[in-house]
């Protein structure tokens, strides 16, 4: 539920806003952890190529289109969230 809000249906986005975003903010969340970088290094790179010149776009003849749903998503923004609603409640993760 506390991450709802932030991955509503319909706002997926294969570069931009996936399953490694949600399981970095999910891991945040429940653990303090953020999933290791090297797991997203292929879509940070996809979505580069593609805000620049649109590459994944055409090597996949138009089959990815960015979702305007996922416009202005930024799973560093998420964290930061979770962590001040963290800290207003007192949560501190377990070592």
């Amino acid at each position: 539920k506390a991450l709802g809000p932030f991955f509503p249906r319909g706002s997926y986005d294969l570069l931009r806003k996936n399953c490694n975003s949600f399981s970095d903010c999910a891991l945040y969340c429940l653990l303090d952890a953020r999933l290791d970088p090297r797991y997203r290094s292929l879509e940070k790179l996809g979505h580069a190529a593609d805000e620049q010149a649109c590459l994944v776009q055409i090597f996949t003849d138009g089959c990815y289109r960015p979702n305007p749903a996922a416009d202005g998503f930024d799973v560093e923004k998420v964290v930061r969230m979770i962590r001040g609603a963290k800290q207003q409640l007192g949560i501190v993760a377990m070592q």
